[in-house]
């Protein structure tokens, strides 16, 4: 596979923009040791009790890029303040993840951003006569390797013992400062890489279920009404669930205008129909279950808590 664009970007940047000089100053990226020689090697074994479906190797390297992203410290890389020649102010951490390698960038400063592929594109990282394009980075390589297929995977990685720095302050080339201390951030790294350790597969399955009731229809709406919250982008209700999404899932859950059911401190878009039966009503229903296996051969959702699930909804029903 070839590099990223923004592995290619910035380590042409490297190659051209850090050797310039001004004042009689050398800009070269310093090397800093990270004291630390930890290495991964993890036999991922996963089971989905729900869909009954195997983990592909395509799902297992997307899951290795949900746990480098998990419990994230800084911000995903953002441009903002943008002219409209496209020169922003830029700040956040950034994932990249190739065959063999992942590259974990700390950013903060200024440049140019360009959009190709829905992926970011810099050009040019220093103009050292307008001093434009001044950023502050630090570059952390993992190499790694991974194998396997249907649940059974292998993962191996090795944390740097260097790591490539521009602290562009210093340098008094421009007033911006590192996005956070080395030791703050050669602390993520080690934590971003420890994540390794469990490699999660996000899962999203539907299951259909019917309750037969007494009641009329005209009941069960109001239960549903009275019990249920529906699906809004509006208030604290469902912020985290739609940080979780994607922006197709997030237009379609608009448009749809599920109730959440809440279980366990989550929440699980819910639709039904209602038919009239045998004196009272059967009510028809699809539950979106979104969870996540672990490396372990466990997951955040088992077949004991749909179980659950489905009595809840019966309850609602019945209330």
């Amino acid at each position: 596979m070839k590099k990223s664009l923004l592995t290619v970007a910035l380590s042409g940047a490297l190659a051209i923009g850090f050797t310039g000089c001004m004042g009689g100053k050398e800009l070269k990226p310093m090397t800093i040791q990270t004291n630390n020689t930890k290495s991964i090697s993890l036999n991922a074994q996963y089971e989905d009790t729900i869909s009954n479906k195997a983990v592909t190797l395509k799902e297992f390297k997307k899951g290795i890029e949900d746990s480098l992203d998990r419990d994230r410290k800084y911000r995903k890389l953002k441009f903002y303040n943008c002219d409209k020649n496209s020169y922003c102010q830029m700040v956040g951490r950034e994932v990249e993840i190739t065959d063999n390698m992942i590259d974990l960038y700390y950013l903060k400063g200024r440049g140019w951003s360009d959009r190709k592929n829905g992926k970011i594109v810099y050009r040019g990282i220093l103009d050292i006569n307008s001093q434009k394009n001044v950023r502050s980075l630090a570059h952390f390589q993992i190499p790694y390797s991974m194998s396997g297929d249907k649940d059974n995977f292998k993962l191996k990685a090795q944390f740097p013992t260097t790591f490539g720095n521009v602290e562009y302050g210093e340098l008094g080339l421009a007033n911006y400062p590192q996005l956070d201390t080395t030791d703050n951030m050669k602390a993520d790294a080690l934590r971003t890489f420890n994540n390794l350790n469990n490699i999660t597969v996000p899962r999203s399955h539907t299951i259909y279920g019917e309750v037969n009731t007494k009641y009329d229809k005209k009941s069960i709406e109001a239960n549903f009404e009275r019990l249920v919250k529906r699906f809004s982008v509006v208030g604290f209700f469902a912020k985290d669930y739609i940080n979780s999404i994607s922006k197709k899932e997030l237009n379609r859950l608009q448009l749809l205008n599920p109730y959440m059911i809440k279980y366990n401190n989550n929440l699980y878009p819910l639709s039904y129909k209602v038919y009239d039966y045998r004196g009272g009503s059967k009510v028809e229903y699809s539950l979106e279950l979104r969870y996540k296996l672990n490396s372990d051969k466990t997951a955040t959702l088992t077949q004991k808590d749909i179980a659950n699930l489905k009595k809840e909804i019966e309850k609602i029903v019945n209330d």
